[in-house]
């Protein structure tokens, strides 16, 4: 695939079809006879002690909502890119230039018009974001990222029952309107666009429930085992339409509570190694009170895994109350609110040839880019490889978690100009999905912890 720097809105018109809400291939009847379905397992052997895995024939990944019920999700996109400005000179000290790009957001999703039959419709609002950029000319200061001005903004979703978007119109609004934000307000010297982290809001918003969304016949359940393909969107530092091919495969299903995720290898050596250990780790003398660590940093492990610090993270709680979260720390929810079975869906990123017709245009028009990525281009990929996770409540019909991590391989062109180089450019990206336990707001609110425009959102974490 070639990606050019500077695009016109006919260039886009010929590679792409004009931007439109996600496809309806399959037909809502597949959804109602899946959500009509008894939410969770069919067909299940005896509950094995301690919450580990036990036979399940089938399950069924519908998503619920409950009119007027907030669910508050925390979003994270980080990548390091590696530049290699030519792989076959002698090595050299300044031979590779290194930088990181980072994005974090809360979104708070609340059903305003439930038809379990039908289309029902999701108010989201982007409650918080901000972008970070370290190493590299793209940290110096271009002034706000665009992204960040989605912050506050509020956008509708009409989604199915199997959670797939059947009408994406306001979102594709706010996403075009941050692309306007990307260029300089100064066009002395042509259409200027400044880095921005639009494609990662993308990545998180436009497809929420892919997973659950994208699975044929929904109605006659899954099997652990089975596999289901779909495609996703690949961010990136600089303007490039990419899509990566991701297969599902449904792996296990944990019977429980996430107190029942200890010794799980799926999640814990690659997700979140110290969530088993502390939520076990509550004695029941202290069940109903908040275990808080003290430290308050997270501790994030390297090649593309998160460890959460078991000295300065999630409070946890039991007996039907949330986790607290202390210091940045967005709380999981636990025993009582995310008691049931959680389907672990594992996937397997590929490169995809194309990019589906009717994914969203952030910018138009023909403009130059600043920095680095719009020196270099065109783009070529090389390949991409990569695994994720997802924890699935399949009581409640929410996503618990999610992680996806990928390395991608570039190659760039250069200018024209007499340069004896072959730059490569290697991007490890991670994006990650998150539940955050509201009912622990509230509890800060009384304390007086939480801003004056916070106490106007709603509490409940359940849809």
């Amino acid at each position: 695939m070639r990606i050019v720097g500077a695009i016109s809105v006919a260039a886009l018109l010929t590679l792409l079809t004009a931007c439109s809400s996600p496809d309806q291939d399959r037909s809502v009847s597949d959804g109602i006879a899946a959500g009509t379905a008894r939410r969770g397992t069919s067909d299940t052997a005896s509950r094995a002690a301690g919450g580990r895995s036990k036979p399940v024939k089938r399950v069924f990944l519908t998503v619920d909502f409950q009119e007027g019920r907030t669910l508050r999700y925390k979003f994270t996109s980080r990548r390091n890119i590696a530049v290699d400005w030519d792989p076959n000179a002698v090595a050299g000290a300044n031979r590779v230039q290194e930088q990181s790009e980072s994005l974090e957001m809360i979104v708070a999703y609340t059903p305003v018009a439930v038809d379990p039959y039908g289309a029902s419709t999701i108010r989201a609002v982007v409650e918080s974001v901000q972008a970070v950029r370290h190493g590299g000319p793209g940290s110096r200061t271009y002034g706000r990222d665009a992204v960040e001005t989605a912050q506050g903004k509020a956008f509708s979703l009409k989604v199915d029952p199997r959670g797939k978007t059947i009408d994406a119109s306001e979102l594709t609004a706010l996403i075009q309107e941050m692309g306007k934000q990307a260029f300089r307000a100064d066009t002395s010297q042509g259409r200027i666009k400044e880095p921005d982290m639009i494609g990662d809001f993308v990545a998180s918003q436009w497809f929420l429930w892919d997973a659950p969304s994208s699975l044929e016949r929904p109605a006659e359940g899954v099997v652990p085992g089975r596999t289901w393909p779909s495609q996703l969107w690949v961010p990136t530092p600089m303007v490039a339409r990419l899509a990566r091919n991701v297969v599902y495969q449904l792996q296990e299903v944990r019977q429980g509570t996430a107190s029942s995720w200890r010794g799980r290898p799926a999640l814990a050596s690659r997700g979140h190694p110290g969530l088993a250990s502390r939520v076990e780790g509550v004695p029941p003398s202290k069940r109903g009170q908040d275990a808080r660590d003290t430290q308050g940093q997270d501790a994030l492990a390297t090649q593309g895994r998160d460890a959460l610090a078991t000295q300065g993270q999630d409070a946890l709680a039991t007996q039907g109350q949330d986790a607290l979260a202390t210091q940045g720390q967005d709380a999981l929810a636990t025993a009582g609110d995310a008691a049931g079975p959680l389907a672990v869906i594992r996937h397997t990123y590929t490169p995809a040839d194309a990019v589906p017709a009717g994914w969203p245009i952030p910018y138009s028009g023909k403009f130059q880019v600043s920095g680095t990525f719009g020196f270099l281009g065109p783009y070529e990929a090389l390949g991409l490889e990569g695994a994720g996770e997802e924890l699935f409540n399949l009581q409640a019909g929410r996503i618990e978690q999610r992680r996806e991590t990928y390395t991608l391989r570039l190659k760039a062109g250069l200018p024209p100009m007499g340069i004896k180089a072959d730059p490569h450019i290697t991007i490890e990206q991670t994006l990650s999905m998150e539940l955050v336990n509201s009912k622990s707001e509230s509890r800060h609110r009384e304390r007086g912890e939480i801003d004056s425009q916070q106490t106007q959102k709603p509490n409940n974490p359940n849809f």
